[in-house]
């Protein structure tokens, strides 16, 4: 495992309209509590066409601050396991505090 210090810097930018046309692969990540049960989804983009959706119901004892943790990771590691993917891509999430965490 990399020290911190040797690891690609991660940029975080605010919503810039169109800002996904200057990436390949644009990836949405989010987690969500509706009725009490939590879950978490992302949504892959390769050249503005949907090509992958995955879903995830986690433990009900597990935040929406957890969800968001773990939906960014899912997305991560499912970018880092297809080597036939651009090494230039976007994860969108809308929760601040996750990629601050």
């Amino acid at each position: 495992m990399l020290h911190p210090s040797e690891r690609s810097p991660i940029n975080l930018v605010g919503y810039y309209e169109n800002i996904e046309d200057n990436f390949p692969v644009v990836c949405f990540t989010d987690g969500s509590n509706i009725n009490s049960k939590i879950g978490l989804a992302f949504v892959v983009f390769q050249d503005h066409i949907e090509t992958e959706v995955h879903q995830f119901r986690i433990g009900e004892e597990c935040s929406v601050f957890q969800a968001e943790l773990l939906c960014i990771a899912q997305a991560v590691n499912w970018i880092r396991t297809n080597e036939n993917l651009s090494s230039n891509f976007l994860i969108c999430s809308d929760s601040l505090s996750s990629l601050y965490a």
